[in-house]
């Protein structure tokens, strides 16, 4: 089985309080000196899916602000609390404290965390993180392709990466892991993808790509393949013929694991193809 099956796809969001601003932001006009949490901080603003019990099975992913400390603090879910404001271009996020859980546990220790929807329109924005009397300050400019970050000030906060890159829209990645002895699999599927009208797309060197780029788990594992499709009809031919080759050519199964995976994190998985 693929270990990225195993992921968590249930995403808790985090509780946030919204205040009703207009061209005053209290974030941006006074401190408060008597809140905060006495801990440096790392984030990202990226691109990621949710998935609940009651989505769909495909969803277009989204912008997420994600915040945990540089310290592990314990084992169980630790919270930063916090406030976002927003006014125009504006963006203000408060540490309030840190959640401690109700119940300890004896396993590793963890970063305390807070994870919610940013949404953003491609546009300049700055983000002001405030933690007591300290005020970090980035520029985050977002297109359609990705999000570049830029630090102005920064004493407590520090982006994970600089640079993230969105999801291509209408694209897939196709991994392959295999044993040894069956590593050609993965060249004769991909062959099977060029009868089909798709674009390979180049992963850039630079920044985070949406996707992941390893799949472990396996005694080989082919680097991941990304492509470009021009419609749905074509991405369920994709599914198609993996589900075919799948039944086709895959009769022992143990320790082979093959899927596509589209932008919208609809997926098939060739372990969870009936070989009917």
């Amino acid at each position: 089985m693929n270990l990225r099956d195993n992921l968590p796809f249930i995403v808790l969001i985090l509780p946030v309080a919204f205040s009703n601003v207009g061209c005053d932001v209290v974030g941006l006009t006074k401190d408060d000196p008597t809140g905060g949490i006495d801990h440096e901080v790392e984030f990202r603003l990226a691109e990621e899916h949710v998935v609940s019990l009651a989505s769909e099975p495909t969803n277009v992913p989204e912008l997420f602000f994600t915040m945990r400390t540089k310290e592990n603090l314990g084992c169980g879910t630790f919270r930063i609390l916090h406030d976002l404001e927003r006014a125009g271009n504006e963006v203000v996020i408060r540490a309030l404290e840190i959640e401690e859980p109700e119940f300890t546990c004896a396993g590793p220790k963890e970063p305390a965390t807070a994870r919610f929807r940013l949404a953003l329109n491609p546009g300049k924005y700055t983000l002001t993180l405030i933690n007591g009397k300290v005020r970090d300050r980035h520029t985050a400019t977002v297109t359609k392709q990705r999000v570049k970050l830029t630090s102005e000030e920064a004493d407590w906060t520090e982006p994970t990466a600089t640079l993230y890159w969105r999801h291509p829209r209408n694209s897939f990645v196709h991994y392959c892991g295999t044993t040894s002895e069956t590593k050609s699999l993965c060249t004769d599927f991909a062959a099977r993808l060029q009868e089909l009208p798709l674009t390979r797309i180049e992963v850039p060197e630079e920044g985070k790509w949406p996707y992941p780029l390893v799949d472990d788990g396996h005694h080989y594992s082919a680097p991941p393949r990304f492509y470009r499709y021009p419609d749905q009809q074509t991405w369920e031919q994709v599914k198609t013929r993996l589900r075919r080759f799948t039944r086709e050519r895959v009769q022992d199964r143990e320790g082979i694991g093959m899927e596509v995976w589209n932008w919208q994190s609809d997926r098939v998985l060739s372990w969870r193809i009936n070989r009917q």
